[in-house]
């Protein structure tokens, strides 16, 4: 049981740090305007309005390989059940998405996509931990 919660604690970590970096990525390709302040959701909506779908599909890999990595991560630590704290990794990732998605407004097929893309790219990052050649 220790095992499996610092398996799911390091896939988050590790998946947060991924994310992060991605997200980082689009900020230096798609840099917010000085007059921004992110303090502001009317600011940042703005802002977001005018971003090139590019900045988004960014953002959404950095999302899928997040997830990707930290059930990857999740079921090399894991030992047994490698399958079930992957997905719990990708669950945690999604809810924090939503959290995200709630906070700041993201285009309609955004918020479809990035439901879709944390929990299955989680899996698989699990699966291919989880096999032989993994």
């Amino acid at each position: 049981m220790g095992r499996q919660i610092i398996a799911v604690v390091a896939g988050v970590i590790a998946a947060g740090v991924v994310v992060y970096l991605m997200e980082m990525l689009s900020h230096g390709i798609f840099p917010p305007p000085a007059s921004m302040d992110p303090m502001d959701p009317q600011s940042i909506k703005a802002h977001l309005d005018q971003l090139p779908a590019g900045a988004f599909l960014l953002v959404l890999l950095g999302w899928g390989l997040g997830s990707f990595t930290g059930g990857f991560t999740a079921a090399k630590i894991a030992g047994t059940r490698t399958l079930r704290a992957a997905v719990i990794v990708g669950v945690i990732q999604m809810l924090g998405g939503i959290l995200n998605m709630t906070l700041i407004p993201h285009p309609l097929w955004m918020v479809v996509a990035g439901l879709l893309i944390f929990v299955p790219m989680a899996w698989v990052g699990g699966k291919i931990a989880g096999s032989p050649a993994g």
